[in-house]
């Protein structure tokens, strides 16, 4: 039984790596927020286009990062977001 989960360990950390490093080659910024709406991760593209180090970026706010005007067309449906 515990080969068994040290497999599944295993498998879900070479996964975890996969897309982190898929993330990490794309030449776009991408930021992944939590229900809460706070940056959990931010790939290196990201850190120059905001120009935050990768520890400052995590915690950060979604209106911290992005303007309010800039949601979108009709902003009314975030103006509840958290800060």
């Amino acid at each position: 039984m515990t080969i068994h989960a040290s497999n599944e360990y295993d498998d879900l950390r070479e996964c975890l790596e996969l897309y982190v490093d898929t993330i990490e080659s794309l030449p776009d910024g991408i930021i992944i927020f939590d229900e809460s709406l706070k940056v959990i991760y931010a790939n290196r593209v990201a850190c120059v286009q905001f120009n935050y180090a990768n520890k400052e970026f995590l915690g950060l706010g979604f209106n911290k990062l992005i303007p309010r005007n800039a949601y979108f067309p009709d902003a009314d449906h975030v103006a509840n977001y958290p800060k």
